[in-house]
């Protein structure tokens, strides 16, 4: 046996397959922080095209009354984006809309999301980074949750892609973190289960890796819903 196969065989320039794993992935990276700069670039540009067109009179915007043209300007009318962006919150209707599904897109068509092989309700869910077809599970349509000029009073907007929130009396402005530090947030929790439909839901993890809140509005919702009805029962069943 050669000297240098008895090098290759012990292992000696291993080192060097780790370096070229190490440099490839540090490649991706850049690419991946390249492309999310010229997507803010490109959705920047397009903001600024839309206010001249609001100005103008043109465009979109060529038939818009006086007000709409002056709403615009002030930074009310966006411009709807038609593919998720690393940080996102992303939500899809389940069973025809009876409930909605969230989670965190990680870049590179991976969802973080509170979920399982067969199900996304399941006792056995815990937080997963899947595929967007293991998120979408065949539905065709989903959601981008805008976070621009949310409160704890203010629910965020769904953007669609292809409500005064109870018992909490501040306008207190939630933080929105940065893409980013969404997605560390959501990796951050990789693997952990406790799920429950209540009170730890895939849009409790989602709300909260962006804004730090632990909520759900479907929740929310439900006992917002059921509350005036638990009051009035024994009403009801004293007048029985």
């Amino acid at each position: 046996m050669s000297f240098f196969k008895k090098l290759v065989e012990q292992g000696t320039f291993d080192f060097i397959a780790d370096w070229a794993d190490e440099s490839s992935k540090q490649l991706d990276d850049l690419d991946e922080k390249v492309t999310r700069k010229l997507d803010r670039l490109g959705e920047e540009l397009e903001e600024i095209g839309d206010k001249a067109d609001a100005v103008l009179g043109t465009g979109d915007y060529e038939n818009s009354s006086f007000d709409d043209r002056m709403r615009a300007l002030e930074g009310k009318k966006r411009k709807r984006r038609a593919q998720a962006q690393q940080g996102d919150v992303l939500g899809i209707n389940r069973m025809g809309g009876f409930y909605e599904h969230y989670g965190i897109y990680s870049g590179r068509n991976k969802v973080i999301h509170f979920t399982s092989l067969d199900s996304d309700i399941s006792g056995e869910n815990k937080i997963m980074e899947t595929d967007m077809d293991h998120f979408l599970r065949d539905e065709k349509r989903f959601f981008i949750l805008n976070f621009d000029n949310v409160s704890r009073h203010r629910r965020p907007e769904k953007i669609p892609v292809t409500s005064s929130l109870g018992g909490i009396p501040d306008e207190e402005i939630m933080t929105i973190y940065f893409p980013e530090e969404t997605v560390k947030r959501a990796k951050s929790q990789l693997g952990r289960k406790e799920y429950s439909v209540i009170s730890n839901n895939c849009e409790h993890f989602a709300i909260w890796c962006k804004t730090g809140v632990h909520k759900s509005y479907q929740v929310e919702d439900v006992l917002g819903a059921v509350t005036p009805i638990q009051k009035a029962a024994p009403r009801l069943k004293s007048s029985i």
